[in-house]
C-alpha cells in the first residue's frame, strides 16, 4: 500500500475498537512516524464534522465513546479513496434520503 499523505481522503475499514467505525469517511490531519511502535500513524477526522463512534484514551486504554472529533489509526485501518468515489457516497445517501 503506498503511503497515504496529509489531505488524503480516506474510509475507514478493519476496526477492532467498534465496528461502528468501519465506512467512516476521513480526512488525514496529520502524520506521526513512530505514534504505533516505529509504524506510521495518522490523524484523522470525519469530513461530516461529527464526532468518531469509538476511540481508546490515550493514557488509560479505555473506551470512549462518541467523545473525540480525531482520533489517531493505523494505516491498514485507511483506504484512500478518490473524491468522486466520496461524491457517488453523498449521491446514494441522499437517494435513500429522499425515499425515506
Amino acid at each position: 500500500m503506498s503511503k497515504l499523505n496529509v489531505g488524503d481522503l480516506c474510509v475507514t475499514r478493519n476496526a477492532n475498537a467498534s465496528l461502528l467505525n468501519n465506512g467512516l469517511l476521513v480526512v488525514i490531519l496529520a502524520i506521526d512516524p513512530a505514534h504505533y511502535d516505529g509504524a506510521a500513524s495518522y490523524l484523522i477526522r470525519r469530513i461530516d464534522g461529527q464526532r468518531i463512534p469509538s476511540t481508546l484514551d490515550i493514557a488509560s486504554g479505555i473506551p470512549r465513546f462518541f467523545s473525540y472529533s480525531e482520533a489517531w489509526s493505523s494505516q491498514h485501518k485507511l483506504r484512500r479513496i478518490n473524491p468522486d468515489e466520496v461524491l457517488d457516497r453523498v449521491k446514494k445517501t441522499e437517494h435513500l434520503a429522499e425515499h425515506a
